[in-house]
């Protein structure tokens, strides 16, 4: 028998226990009706959805991924660090050594908020890190809803130009690939793709593990079959196993949103050729046609959200799916955020939050290689950079990003730009030459743009400014180093110090020349006489192409560097353009 209780007509007919009329029955064997409680949330970002500053990850400070869908979550009646919670992570590593650090976010979720189980909502590669999580033996059955945002469930062909041949268009390629670059320098490497293959595991978790590469067989392309002559993933095989798959359902509760940018908007099919240079440690298993030329006729696009195909995120059945139109692999996280709160909290809110950088379609990278700090002066004044009277950062201008001056690769990244006129004053750390890097960025190019380079020399302490203007409706940006004549004789003289000129009489010509032609001009711009300030005019240009001249001799004797040519063989271009505009200089 049962144990005995308060009488219930239906629950305790034999009316065993004391009878006390009206008060709720107590039957072990049904059970009692726990209140329904919301879980804390933890936001696992994807791959590029965390940068490092000060030696802290933070959440996608750069791109602004996440800003919408976060203010969203706090408006909806999320606290940050309370019920919600971010986990930024160094997205280069292993997705296993991830998917043990979820474990442990998890953990200490669990204990801070007194909870049983925790919701997850993952973009991209964080559903994958997820995924492993709840799939593999240290799961702790303690994820309730597993939210996937644009999960690339079986890779992405894109992942191929990157693992294979250090290929990265786009905002997030050019970024990504500028930060490999110094990394790869720092560890050693010379190869690019190589440091990528060997030191960037999570590149080669992200590979298909279908067929989506092409070769020619008889004039005509024939697709291979995977995974003869493909780079192998074995961490989706291993994932998608249907019996790991099968674990993750049963598992959790999933559900699957991704978006759908359009027919022919994401990279589907790859057209490959042998490598056509076997030395250059890429393209093992096949070389896109003429891509490296800008030739994009071995991508052949198909349907998905500009970065994933649809295939490959459109993965699960049997499992709830929001289908987003006109949505990219970036924009899912903000369109879908009334969906993501209904799914969690049961209601859908009011407000949907869509800020400023919830699409990015352009952005100014700004890059100094040392030995420099360097401050930009955007439009109306406003500053991102450091500043250098009180020795500190600044950032004025919304949606800016500052790598500090403590970084390794000190850079700037400004959003959706403003049209106009910027400055980049350069401060020097030590004595040395130094290269800019000034770029605009455009979304969702499949070529690599072309890295716009300055270079000069510089000594600490000393400052030196660059100006180009930007415009929306143009791709090109052209930086120009603010050149005077005391200035170029300042460089001459630094030149000499560092060695790149070689003879002390180079210099002392040098210096000469440039001094006497600022007297030259003082008198031009100061004379109300215009026939004489037309022959001072005259006079200055003829000598300033005599100095060119001198140039390529001292660079045929070898009494100065290639180095220090350029430089001073720039600064004359600028100064020649300045006088025949009759500028300020």
């Amino acid at each position: 028998g049962h144990e005995s209780g308060p009488y219930h007509s239906t629950l305790n007919p034999e009316g065993q226990g004391d009878l006390i009329d009206g008060q709720a029955s107590f039957i072990p064997w049904i059970g009692a009706q726990e209140e329904e409680t919301i879980d804390p949330v933890i936001l696992v970002p994807g791959i590029m959805g965390s940068w490092k500053k000060h030696g802290k990850w933070a959440i996608d400070p750069v791109l602004h991924t996440y800003d919408n869908l976060i203010e969203a979550m706090v408006s909806s009646g999320y606290t940050l660090n309370e019920d919600f919670f971010l986990m930024p992570y160094n997205w280069r590593q292993d997705n296993i050594i991830t998917a043990g650090e979820l474990k442990d976010k998890i953990d200490e979720v669990k204990e801070l908020t007194e909870s049983e189980k925790v919701d997850i909502v993952a973009h991209s590669m964080g559903g994958l890190v997820a995924r492993y999580y709840v799939q593999n033996d240290d799961y702790e059955d303690d994820v309730d809803q597993l939210i996937f945002l644009g999960t690339p469930h079986l890779g992405a062909p894109k992942d191929y130009l990157i693992f294979e041949g250090a290929y990265m268009p786009g905002i997030s390629g050019f970024l990504m690939k500028t930060t490999f670059q110094i990394e790869a320098l720092e560890h050693g490497y010379i190869s690019l793709a190589k440091y990528i293959r060997e030191k960037v595991l999570s590149t080669e978790q992200l590979l298909p593990v279908y067929d989506y590469l092409e070769q020619k067989v008889d004039n005509e392309w024939i697709t291979r079959i995977y995974p003869v002559q493909y780079p192998k993933n074995t961490f989706l095989e291993d994932l998608n196993a249907i019996n790991q798959v099968n674990f993750l359902k049963q598992r959790t509760e999933i559900i699957n949103m991704f978006g759908l940018a359009g027919a022919s908007s994401t990279i589907d099919t790859i057209r490959v050729v042998p490598d056509p240079d076997i030395y250059d440690n890429k393209w093992m298993d096949g070389y896109p046609k003429n891509l490296e030329k800008g030739n994009l006729d071995c991508l052949i696009a198909g349907d998905g959200d500009n970065t994933v195909p649809n295939y490959s995120l459109d993965f699960f059945t049997e499992v709830d799916k929001n289908v987003f139109q006109e949505t990219s692999h970036t924009e899912i996280v903000t369109k879908a955020q009334k969906f993501v709160i209904k799914a969690l909290t049961g209601e859908e809110p009011e407000d949907y939050y869509s800020g400023l950088w919830s699409t990015i379609k352009r952005m100014l990278f700004i890059r100094i290689y040392s030995p420099a700090d360097f401050i930009v002066i955007a439009p109306g004044g406003k500053m991102v950079g450091k500043n250098f009277i009180t020795d500190t950062e600044i950032n004025e201008i919304p949606g800016a990003f500052y790598s500090g001056f403590d970084a390794k690769a000190e850079f700037v990244t400004i959003p959706n730009p403003a049209d106009g006129e910027y400055k980049v004053k350069l401060q020097g750390t030590d004595n040395g030459t130094y290269q800019l890097g000034i770029d605009i960025l455009k979304d969702n190019d499949w070529l690599e743009p072309t890295e716009n380079l300055l270079s000069g020399i510089i000594s600490q302490g000393k400052e030196e400014c660059f100006v180009f203007n930007y415009q929306a409706d143009s791709s090109d940006i052209v930086g120009q180093k603010e050149v005077s004549f005391l200035g170029s004789a300042q460089d001459v003289a630094e030149l000499y110090e560092q060695g790149e000129i070689k003879k002390k009489a180079v210099k002392r010509v040098l210096a000469a020349h440039f001094k006497h032609l600022n007297k030259k001009y003082d008198k031009m711009i100061n004379t109300g006489n215009k026939k004489q300030a037309k022959k001072l005019k005259k006079y200055i240009l003829f000598n300033l192409g005599l100095i060119k001249v001198g140039l390529k001799f001292y660079l045929r004797k070898d009494w100065l560097t290639t180095t220090a040519y350029e430089i001073l063989h720039n600064d004359l271009n600028i100064l020649i353009n300045q006088i025949k505009q009759e500028g300020s200089i």
